[in-house]
């Protein structure tokens, strides 16, 4: 009897593994007001300290006229598409084909449709994917005070979703031909997108999401592991403008995720936050050259106890789902940035 006990005590540790090492927390980042205060640059090019709930509402009026989006095929890499007020039908008249997986790209503050991460990013996939290119512009909102931009990633998340709900009932899809990419603020709108779409995405990749007054134990308000079946999550800032915690099924923290080479002092963040697309942008057009390894913290990486670790691909549209905890890896200071 004893052996027996003994074995049903040891016998579920056996089959599930190692234990998977603790995910990096920032205890403060359950703080709204965390990062309320932030550097911008002025026209002038001097820095300016602004108070981030100054100006704004958090009752911002979002409709469906807010959120367009230009679609981009091999057909038509340089004359989008462009759908407004979500209409489905006009989507007939497109290149869009139903059996190629679609991407969405979603930008973030002060950001609009010709901003560089997408146009980084536009520029780079078609190289390597053919697939539907859908780029979110929600500039209306997103060029507003900060709290007014942060408070209207819900309502554009879920316009986007409702979008992506009709394109499933209308053409038979689940959610396996979609993947969701947004950068800052728009990595949380990627994922209130997921977080409303019906039949579950694919995948989510959180470029650098926004940290200023968002927090941890709110995860109705950001990008959550929930909002798709595998979230990736690539951390550039978390100094200042971005996450620095765990918040996804793999995150990666390139350089240690807490500032960027190449960037010098960047009072501002913009550097170091920017990078996060750029290394997406050059692991679309290069492939597999973000390599990285699991391993608890940077210390431990740069100290090479986690050489022998296992290994994970920054930047890839096909995301290995097996691959999951914190992941390192060092960059280097300009282009090409991936080492491998």
């Amino acid at each position: 009897m004893k052996i027996v006990v003994l074995l049903l005590l040891v016998l579920p540790f056996v089959f599930a593994g190692p234990a998977q090492a603790p995910r990096r927390y920032i205890p403060q980042e359950n703080d709204p007001d965390f990062k309320r205060y932030i550097n911008v640059e002025t026209e002038n090019g001097e820095l300016k300290m602004i108070d981030l709930r100054e100006g704004g509402t958090v009752t911002p009026r979002v409709g469906v006229s807010d959120v367009e989006y230009d679609l981009y095929t091999r057909s038509n890499q340089d004359s989008p598409f462009t759908i407004t007020n979500n209409d489905i039908n006009s989507l007939s008249s497109s290149n869009f084909d139903p059996k190629k997986v679609s991407i969405f790209v979603s930008h973030g503050w002060n950001n609009n449709r010709g901003s560089s991460v997408n146009t980084l990013i536009k520029e780079a996939i078609f190289g390597n994917y053919d697939i539907n290119l859908f780029i979110v512009d929600w500039s209306g909102p997103a060029n507003e005070f900060y709290l007014t931009a942060k408070s209207s990633v819900v309502p554009v998340g879920e316009i986007i979703g409702q979008f992506i709900n009709s394109i499933q009932d209308t053409y038979g899809l689940d959610g396996s031909s979609f993947v969701l990419i947004g950068h800052s603020l728009g990595a949380h709108v990627a994922g209130s997108a997921g977080a409303t779409v019906t039949k579950k995405v694919a995948n989510i990749i959180g470029l650098d999401p926004a940290g200023p007054l968002f927090t941890l134990d709110h995860p109705e308000e950001r990008l959550d592991v929930s909002d798709a079946q595998f979230v990736e999550v690539v951390h550039t800032d978390g100094n200042l403008l971005g996450f620095a915690s765990s918040i996804g099924d793999v995150d990666y923290f390139p350089n240690g995720g807490m500032s960027q080479p190449g960037c010098g002092i960047d009072l501002a963040g913009t550097c170091a936050h920017g990078k996060a697309y750029r290394y997406m942008a050059e692991a679309l057009t290069r492939g597999p050259v973000f390599k990285a390894h699991l391993c608890s913290d940077w210390t431990q990486f740069q100290a090479g106890s986690c050489n022998n670790n296992q290994l994970g691909v920054m930047g890839e549209v096909q995301i290995t789902t097996t691959t999951l905890g914190d992941y390192f890896l060092e960059t280097n200071a300009d282009e090409p940035f991936g080492q491998s």
